[in-house]
């Protein structure tokens, strides 16, 4: 957990980081996410799936300088409270996809129209 964590620190300073730095931060964010995915931890896919979208969300707003500095904070803490209850903030992960997910064939939808 603690290296997922970490992961969420260096994807907000990406745009700062050279890249082999960024290519050595998505190999381990890869296999973090195949380890969590592995776990049989409960809920476990829908925190890789969570996680790999946060991460991405980080990084896209390190690069357009618009990081908002309670993100890794949330990430952190959100990351934790899972690996305490998994079974109990389950849940939660799963409302963050499928919300994403919605949200994302609207925007389509309108894009189509």
């Amino acid at each position: 957990m603690n290296a997922l964590i970490k992961s969420g620190q260096t994807a907000s300073n990406w745009s700062v980081l050279t890249d082999s730095e960024r290519t050595a931060a998505k190999r381990q964010v890869t296999r973090l996410d195949c380890e969590m995915r592995m776990s049989g931890l409960p809920g476990a896919d829908a925190v890789a799936t969570w996680t790999s979208h946060k991460l991405s969300q980080i990084r896209r707003d390190a690069m357009n300088g618009g990081i908002n500095e309670d993100i890794v904070p949330y990430f952190s803490n959100q990351l934790r409270a899972w690996l305490k209850r998994p079974r109990h903030h389950t849940a939660l992960f799963r409302d963050y996809i499928e919300l994403w997910e919605r949200t994302e064939t609207d925007t389509d939808l309108t894009i189509q129209d």
